[in-house]
């Protein structure tokens, strides 16, 4: 009759069908395993679990401790989708009302030592290498970064240094991100470049528990952004050590 399929296009079109959902689902079985994977990688990195707690520490505009730079905002925000994309659960605190000990979860914290008393704590306790000059008008050394090796000159919005590390305050302690910027602009970019770079360089040179610093610059960042950063040097070797 007219209109019928023989038995032969049936089998076929069955055949088809049932090959298109078996390859459907394990190419959905084949992303949601990559998914997971990468998902575990970077809550690894983050010495964090899916669904766990961790601290973000605000800091101040140094001019007004009752609010914070625009840079700064941005930087909160980026560092919340960040904790978010590793389905995390962020708790977000003012640098001078958290008492919790270092260590006790992942911590992120934000701001030079001038912005950030705890980030300035922690410098001190933990990377005795480094030091940041306070800001002083008209002084070229204004805002330095220095190491016993090297001094990372500040150049408004032309050259903008900032330092990213990841310490453990104890063997078995969560790790402790830190992002102290010259200015809310490089704290900005340093989160971003932790956000391209964790599961690349920072991830395949360091793992998931050898603490790490680095320098990162902005260059003439009024042009190019904060999406311009660029790894400078790793100065893991100098900044847990202190200067002699």
């Amino acid at each position: 009759m007219k209109g019928l399929l023989s038995p032969s296009v049936i089998e076929n079109l069955t055949v088809g069908v049932i090959t298109s959902i078996i390859t459907g689902l394990a190419v959905w079985s084949w992303a949601k395993l990559q998914t997971s994977q990468l998902l575990n990688r970077r809550a690894a990195f983050f010495g964090m679990s899916p669904k766990e707690n961790c601290l973000i520490v605000i800091n101040h505009d140094p001019r007004n401790q009752n609010a914070m730079a625009m840079g700064d905002v941005e930087t909160l925000i980026e560092m919340v989708r960040l904790v978010d994309t590793i389905n995390g659960k962020a708790t977000i605190a003012k640098f001078d009302r958290i008492l919790e000990p270092a260590g006790a979860t992942t911590e992120f914290c934000i701001g030079g030592p001038s912005s950030n008393q705890r980030a300035n704590v922690h410098l001190a306790n933990f990377l005795p290498g480094i030091a940041f000059n306070d800001y002083i008008a008209d002084n070229p050394h204004s805002l330095a970064i220095l190491t016993k090796d090297r001094t990372y000159g500040y150049k408004k919005d032309q050259d903008e240094y900032a330092i990213l590390a990841r310490f453990f305050p104890e063997p078995e302690a969560c790790p402790v991100i830190l992002i102290c910027g010259q200015t809310s602009k490089a704290n900005h970019g340093a989160v971003h470049y932790l956000v391209k770079a964790h599961d690349g360089y920072l991830q395949k040179t360091f793992g998931n528990r050898r603490p790490f610093c680095v320098v990162v610059k902005l260059r003439s960042p009024l042009t190019y952004g904060v999406r311009s950063v660029q790894l400078v040097e790793d100065i893991s070797k100098v900044a847990f050590v202190p200067k002699t």
